[in-house]
């Protein structure tokens, strides 16, 4: 076992034993404990590591849309445009009043 994980492992272990009122006959149990944080807390430094490790571009999900240039039509080869619609007059409502 790596001599800087067994200490940080029996440290934890202390304190945890401190904090359960310093009982006797748990210690195994309090280094259970111990290991148990410590291999979550080294998975989360290793989880983290990847993730900043991974390149920004490698991370995007989908591929950038291709632009597509429009078409320059002259104003010769546009089609006309419809004519409009001719308006109903409006009805004359002072008209209607005077009456």
């Amino acid at each position: 076992m790596n001599p800087d994980r067994q200490t940080a492992i029996a440290a934890r272990a202390h304190r945890i034993w401190q904090e359960a009122g310093c009982p006797h006959g748990q210690d195994a149990m309090h280094w259970h404990q111990a290991e148990r944080e410590q291999d979550e807390a080294e998975a989360r430094a290793a989880a983290v590591e990847d993730f900043n490790a991974e390149p920004v571009a490698a991370a995007r999900a989908t591929p950038a849309r291709k632009r597509v240039a429009k078409a320059i039509v002259a104003a010769d080869d546009m089609p006309a445009a419809p004519a409009r619609k001719p308006r109903a007059p409006r009805k004359a409502a002072a008209a209607a009043t005077t009456n």
